[in-house]
């Protein structure tokens, strides 16, 4: 069923990436450089994709685990992410971006399960650094400010 959904998968990506780099033709030659560069990527990363789905090694990801719950959905933690991700949609421009996502980050972890400490605040204070550094002091791109920062 993965193998099979992985490439019906692949095959409409696939799809979308040729449309997309058709359209990006109309861009000018410097707007063009990087969606064309990203859709080539994709379109590599696809192909590895649906290859993979040809090959019958079973990986290290796939071995039995546990077969009831396999594809077993937990609807709690879809809700709970649903509404935390909602929750800092409102919050966002009454305490700025960088608090919320930092909150936004540990929360949404600890809430799928991750309990180590050093995990919960060096990834998403880390990730949140990078946001920093690459919309604020290299794109100089503003984002939504709260009183907090």
């Amino acid at each position: 069923m993965k193998r099979t959904g992985d490439k019906i998968i692949s095959v409409v990506l696939f799809i979308f990436c040729a449309l997309y780099f058709y359209l990006s033709l109309s861009f000018s030659v410097q707007s063009r450089a990087y969606p064309q560069a990203t859709i080539v990527l994709l379109f590599f990363l696809l192909i590895l994709l649906f290859l993979s789905t040809f090959s019958k090694k079973k990986k290290l990801s796939t071995i039995k685990v546990n077969e009831n719950n396999k594809d077993k959905v937990i609807l709690s933690r879809v809700v709970g992410v649903i509404f935390i991700t909602l929750l800092f949609i409102f919050l966002i421009g009454k305490i700025g971006f960088y608090i919320t996502t930092e909150f936004f980050l540990v929360g949404t972890m600890y809430f799928l399960g991750i309990r180590s400490y050093k995990i919960l605040l060096l990834v998403p204070s880390g990730f949140t650094l990078l946001l920093f550094i690459g919309f604020k002091l290299l794109l100089e791109v503003s984002t939504p400010t709260g009183i907090l920062f």
